[in-house]
C-alpha cells in the first residue's frame, strides 16, 4: 500500500475491505485493536501520507449495533480512500500518528507531547470558543507541556478545566471590569465577612467601602485601617458545615442597600478589592486594576506576577521577561507566552502532584483553590472547573 514513506498508492476495489490486528505493541504502547479499512473506490488513489484527517464517528450497523470508529481518515474529493482505526482511548490513536507519520497539527507544527492535544479535543470541552484560538491553545499545550510533566491525562484534564474555568471557555485573557451590582454583591459583599463587635449579629461586610453612605474611614495606609464609618448588621444563616454565613440574596440586600455606583462596571472596583493584598499597593495605586487577573490562569496581584517573572527568567536566562512591569501585556496578546506563564504557575504551585489525587469534585476543588480561591471554601467557579475538567477526561477517552 506504502510506496514510500511520503505517499499512499491505494489500489481498486469493489467494496470495502478491512484488516484487524488484535492485542499488539507498538512501540511503547498496547492496543486492543488497530484496523485498517481500505474503502470501495472505482479507481487506483495516491494520497501523501501527511493528508490525514482525525476521525471520530458512529456507524450504526444492521443489527442494531454501533462501531464507533476513532482514527484517521485519508479523503479524496471528500470521499474516503482509507481509515486507520484504534478502538481505544485517545492517547492511543495520537501515539499511532506519531509513530506512523510524526504529529502533524495545525500550520504544520509537529510535536512529541505524550498527550497530544487538538482542536478538535478542545472542541469537545470547550464548544463556544474559536477555531483559531483551539488551535493556537493546542499548539502551545502540546510545545511545553511534556516541559512541565503535564504527561498525563489526568493532569492534562486538570490544567484545562482550571485554565477554561479562568477564561470563561478560552475566550477571555483579561479577568473583565463589567461587574453589575448583583456581580458586586455576589463576589465581593456576600462571601467576605468578618467580625464586629458593633454588628448586632456580629458579623458584618469586609468590604464595606462598595455600599453606599458606608466607607471605610482610610484607604491611604496598608492594611486598610480604621474599619468602616458604620456597620451594617448582616442577616446570618448557618451553612452546612455549621458556619454563619450571609443569608441574604442580592433581592434582599438590594431593598436596604445600594452597591456605589463608581464600583459598577468599572476596574476601580479591583483597585479596592484588590488593594493591600497579593503584593498589591493601596486603592489610590490603582495597582489592583493593572494586576488584576490575566492570561489562562488569570494571574492576580503584582506578588503572583513577580513570582511568574522570576521562574521564567531562572528558566529561560536568554528570553527574559517582567510581567510585573513592561511585559504584562503578552498575558493577553500572546498565546505562547500565556500558556508558558501559566504551566510556570502550575509547576511553582505543584498542581502536577495535586492533580495525581484523583479526578472526583473534591480532587478539582483542591486545585481550583490554589487557582481562585482560599481556605477552606470551595474556589470561585467551583461548579464550571468540574464540569470543564470532567469534559476533559471525556474527551481523551
Amino acid at each position: 500500500m506504502c510506496e514510500n514513506r511520503n505517499l499512499l498508492k491505494i489500489k481498486s476495489r469493489t467494496k470495502d475491505d478491512e484488516f484487524k490486528a488484535n492485542y499488539i505493541r507498538i512501540e511503547n504502547t498496547d492496543y486492543d485493536q488497530i484496523r485498517i479499512i481500505l474503502c470501495a473506490s472505482d479507481k487506483e488513489n495516491s494520497v501523501s501520507a501527511d493528508a490525514y484527517e482525525r476521525y471520530d464517528e458512529q456507524h450504526f450497523l444492521q443489527d442494531g449495533t454501533v462501531d464507533w470508529q476513532r482514527g484517521i481518515i485519508y479523503r479524496i474529493d471528500n470521499k474516503a480512500v482509507l481509515k486507520i482505526l484504534v478502538d481505544d482511548q485517545v492517547s492511543k490513536i495520537d501515539s499511532l500518528m506519531k509513530y506512523l507519520f510524526g504529529s502533524k497539527i495545525e500550520e504544520g507544527q509537529t510535536t512529541t507531547a505524550t498527550i497530544l492535544l487538538t482542536k478538535e479535543i478542545l472542541y469537545g470541552i470547550f464548544p463556544n470558543s474559536d477555531e483559531q484560538r483551539r488551535i493556537d491553545v493546542a499548539n502551545a499545550i502540546n510545545k511545553y507541556s511534556d516541559e512541565f510533566e503535564i504527561t498525563t491525562i489526568e493532569r492534562m484534564a486538570h490544567f484545562l478545566g482550571q485554565i477554561g474555568a479562568e477564561t470563561g471557555g478560552l475566550k477571555d485573557l483579561k479577568e473583565g471590569c463589567n461587574y453589575t451590582a448583583k456581580n458586586v454583591f455576589d463576589t465581593f459583599l456576600k462571601p467576605n465577612l468578618i467580625n464586629h463587635t458593633s454588628s448586632t449579629t456580629g458579623k458584618t461586610f469586609k468590604y464595606c467601602d462598595l455600599i453606599e453612605n458606608v466607607s471605610h474611614s482610610s484607604l491611604n495606609t496598608c492594611p486598610y485601617s480604621g474599619g468602616c464609618d458604620s456597620i451594617v448588621s448582616v442577616k446570618l444563616k448557618k451553612n452546612d458545615e455549621g458556619n454563619d454565613v450571609c443569608a441574604w440574596e442580592f433581592v434582599n440586600f438590594g431593598s436596604l442597600y445600594t452597591v456605589k455606583s463608581n464600583y459598577i462596571g468599572r476596574c476601580e472596583l479591583f483597585d479596592y478589592v484588590y488593594g493591600c493584598r497579593m503584593g498589591n499597593g493601596v486603592k489610590s495605586t490603582q495597582d489592583g486594576s493593572t494586576y488584576l487577573g490575566k492570561g489562562f490562569i488569570h494571574l492576580t496581584g503584582k506578588d503572583n506576577y513577580k513570582a511568574i517573572s522570576d521562574e521564567w527568567n531562572r528558566l529561560y536566562p536568554n528570553d527574559t521577561k517582567e510581567f510585573h512591569g513592561a511585559d504584562i501585556s503578552l498575558l493577553e496578546t500572546d498565546i505562547d507566552v500565556a500558556i508558558k506563564a501559566s504551566m510556570i504557575y502550575w509547576k511553582i504551585n505543584r498542581l502536577n502532584s495535586m492533580a495525581d489525587a484523583g479526578t472526583d469534585d473534591a480532587s478539582i476543588d483542591n486545585v481550583g483553590r490554589l487557582v481562585n480561591g482560599s481556605g477552606t471554601k470551595r474556589p470561585n467557579g467551583a461548579d464550571t472547573r468540574i464540569k470543564y475538567t470532567t469534559d476533559a477526561l471525556t474527551n481523551f477517552k
